[in-house]
């Protein structure tokens, strides 16, 4: 009897980066596990060293560029209906993560009970360098994470890579193994749960893992000297409040004005998106489905704007690779923050639901 589904990401040439076909493939998959009486827990794993870069933006945007822009309506669309199962779903769900764990990667993990991460992890949401946002329901879960808004907003915002040590100390990762054990801890945990058949799955989850954390080395995680000084600057309304208490940093006057500089290298409009989705998002009334239908909504504009920030961001960073775009709107004092939310974040320009 199988007791446990494994879904294995394999497209290794592109550091896992999901395409279209990949999320039909893990949703097929997921569905499957779920109709079956006899699943008790998913395993979602990497083939390779890394678990997934993110979306395959690089394809979306070539699509609108050539020919019509279908493929990333498609896209954005399907991936966050599988970032919803994930949420909502209720059978245990480890995701075993070592390498790069940033955007749509870090969306398959997110959502789910249990992200073991390896201390060379890499978690991250660096869509604004892209002329994107932070997606895949990161602007509901990042807020309801142990240190709330005001660091969602600086991991959404920035675009700072976490490490395994800082994934586990903002609850990004639930727990931390040596990336040479995680197979072994795979292969532990189906066995351990088909032995324990009887006994509750979760129960049997924790107490596996646990034995595979004893001894593990966790480096001091670094962003826990900046906490006080990310409360002080992220906790704001708004990306210019931010901006200006940043400017104002003097406790941690060193980290404030590399923050800021890294800030204004992103794309004004994707910075007020995200801000703006979080803020909503982080919301207590509001469920994963209502924040990612209203992160569809972004990403569907967004990806619709042939000469917005989105493609021109893909272009330059990942199509080009100079890694040097041209935002429509330079700086953040110049933009019309309530022209920008209307023409791509209001609830009016839905044309797909999730």
């Amino acid at each position: 009897v199988v007791m446990a589904h494994v879904v294995v990401l394999d497209r290794p040439e592109k550091f896992n980066a999901l395409n279209l076909e990949m999320v039909r493939s893990i949703r097929s998959q997921f569905d499957a596990a779920l109709a079956s009486d006899k699943c008790r827990m998913l395993v979602m794993k990497s083939s390779s060293k890394n678990f997934c870069a993110g979306g395959d933006v690089a394809s979306v945007c070539r699509d609108r560029l050539h020919h019509d822009g279908r493929l990333g309506k498609m896209f954005f669309r399907e991936e966050y209906q599988l970032n919803a199962l994930i949420g909502m779903q209720k059978k245990p769900q480890v995701s075993l993560c070592n390498g790069i764990i940033m955007g749509g990667g870090a969306g398959l993990t997110i959502h789910g009970s249990h992200r073991v991460f390896t201390v060379e992890s890499k978690f991250g949401m660096p869509e604004s360098s892209i002329g994107l946002f932070a997606d895949v329901g990161m602007t509901f879960a990042l807020p309801r994470l142990r240190y709330g808004v005001a660091m969602a907003k600086y991991i959404c915002l920035t675009g700072h890579s976490l490490s395994g040590s800082e994934s586990l100390f903002v609850g990004a990762a639930t727990h931390l193994v040596r990336a040479d054990q995680l197979a072994q801890l795979e292969s532990t945990l189906i066995e351990n749960v088909e032995k324990h058949s009887n006994s509750d799955v979760s129960d049997v989850i924790n107490k596996t893992i646990d034995t595979f954390t004893v001894g593990v080395t966790v480096p001091p995680p670094e962003i826990a000297n900046h906490l006080e000084a990310i409360n002080r600057c992220f906790s704001h309304q708004s990306v210019a409040e931010i901006f200006a208490h940043l400017s104002n940093e003097t406790n941690d006057s060193v980290w404030a004005s590399q923050t800021l500089s890294i800030l204004r290298k992103h794309s004004p409009t994707s910075l007020i998106i995200t801000n703006h989705l979080i803020n909503e998002n982080a919301k207590p009334h509001k469920t994963l489905y209502h924040s990612l239908q209203l992160e569809l909504v972004a990403a569907e504009s967004l990806s619709d704007d042939i000469n917005g920030d989105f493609c021109e961001g893909v272009r330059a960073v990942l199509i080009d690779k100079h890694k040097n775009p041209k935002w429509k709107v330079v700086a953040l004092e110049q933009i019309d923050e309530i022209d920008i939310l209307n023409r791509y974040a209001h609830p009016k320009n839905i044309t797909a639901r999730l």
